[in-house]
């Protein structure tokens, strides 16, 4: 089989219409203006018959979500030059609390970031216009409504979760 990946805008797809065999979308959707509508567009690219595999950031529990929340609610509006400002400084003391959990024996994969890696997880904890939180049973909800069909999640993490679903061969 031949794969062709394309990038492009999620308002004006390069795509036609039921085109593609799957769509996979990982960390893009919740950074639009609207989720759902971010994803009736790439649904219909799909063909009858295709699968969708969409990963989308979930609500956290606690202290330290609420609290990337508020700071994310200041920096968000920010002019670019601020926004980088601010998180190349955060990137700094972050890598030094990730040295010392792995100097305690404390890390975990999130312990293994490179500055790099460190820097563009901040930059998307704390920069982008949007970055909507949303729930499986949403987005399970949001695929019966689109008329998926074989709707699961194949994939719960800290962040985020996916969820994949088919396109029935023939419209109801």
């Amino acid at each position: 089989q031949r794969v062709h990946f394309v990038q492009g805008d999620l308002t004006n797809l390069p795509v036609k219409p039921e085109s593609v065999d799957f769509v996979f979308s990982s960390g893009v959707l919740h950074h639009n203006p609207n989720t759902l509508d971010a994803l009736k567009v790439v649904a219909r690219a799909l063909k009858p018959g295709g699968k969708i595999y969409i990963w989308l950031y979930h609500p956290e529990p606690g202290l330290k979500f609420w609290l990337q929340l508020r700071l994310r609610s200041i920096i968000a509006p920010l002019p670019g030059p601020l926004k980088r400002a601010f998180v190349h400084t955060w990137v700094v003391q972050a890598m030094a609390r990730q040295h010392l959990r792995t100097a305690l024996g404390l890390n975990d994969a999130y312990d293994r970031l490179t500055w790099h890696e460190r820097t563009v997880d901040l930059m998307d904890i704390y920069t982008p216009t949007y970055r909507w939180m949303h729930t499986q049973d949403e987005v399970h909800g949001w695929y019966r409504e689109l008329g998926f069909e074989s709707i699961k999640t194949t994939e719960v993490r800290k962040w985020g979760f996916g969820a994949v679903a088919t396109k029935p061969l023939r419209s109801r």
